[in-house]
């Protein structure tokens, strides 16, 4: 089942709850974002870069050093962090995101032919 955005806009205070809680999401369970669209991209595309900035500061502070332009790459395509913020997305600004039934349902068959292919 695919998880609503809290209709109730989560404070600034909560943020860093909410960060915590998509932070312990599954693969699986970030893939039910993927049916939420941005209403408007201008603000998506703003929140998305500070999310982006926030990433490369914390591999910044893994790695001891500034990370190169492939090391961000790989940290950008191989995890789940776009995901992440998907969700967070969603889920911090309900109001800006609309579910696409195109999407949800190639998320639900998708799941479906995991199953079957198990």
């Amino acid at each position: 089942m695919l998880p609503k955005p809290n209709p109730v806009r989560i404070g600034h205070d909560d943020s860093q709850s909410l960060l915590h809680w998509v932070s312990e999401l599954s693969h699986q369970e970030l893939l039910n974002f993927s049916a939420y669209l941005p209403n408007d991209l201008s603000h998506y595309a703003q929140q998305q870069k500070t999310w982006l900035e926030h990433c490369i500061d914390l591999l910044h502070t893994e790695l001891h050093r500034r990370p190169n332009a492939g090391e961000i790459a790989n940290q950008i395509l191989n995890t789940d962090d776009s995901r992440r913020f998907r969700a967070y997305y969603a889920l911090r600004f309900p109001e800006r995101v609309t579910l696409d039934p195109d999407t949800l349902f190639e998320v639900n068959s998708s799941r479906m032919r995991i199953h079957l292919d198990s």
